[in-house]
């Protein structure tokens, strides 16, 4: 090193330096990118999920509501059938219907109930 100008000397000093920055520059920044990208990676999971999870809550909210008033309107039908066969009980006898006219009602109140598909009523033989 001795026999070497001062000039050769800083310029390799400088070129060392330089290098030494560069390398730590890069490894500085390949560290900093390898946890942004775990953060990032982690963000976007919750915030996908959480999406997912309010759009099934939202929809599972939409069938409950759904199944209730398939299951509301199917528990109306038999009630209906129950008041008019009290009613029919209850009424003096100019006022109540023939077996045979309340079997029909009772067949075509069925009839409008898509939604079910049976409905028994039994009828016991006149004493």
């Amino acid at each position: 090193m001795k026999h070497l100008s001062l000039r050769f000397k800083l310029y390799g000093l400088v070129i060392t330096l330089l290098l030494l920055m560069g390398v730590s520059i890069v490894l500085t920044a390949q560290l900093s990118l390898g946890s942004m990208e775990a953060r990032l990676s982690s963000e976007t999971r919750n915030t996908v999920q959480s999406i997912v999870m309010d759009q099934l809550a939202a929809t599972a909210g939409q069938y409950g509501e759904l199944v209730t008033g398939q299951f509301e309107t199917a528990y109306q039908t038999p009630e209906v059938v129950r008041s008019v066969i009290t009613r029919n009980i209850t009424s003096d006898s100019s006022g109540r219907l023939s077996r045979r006219d309340l079997q029909e009602t009772v067949g075509t109140i069925l009839a409008e109930q898509a939604h079910l598909s049976l409905l028994e009523a039994k009828f016991e033989s006149n004493a």
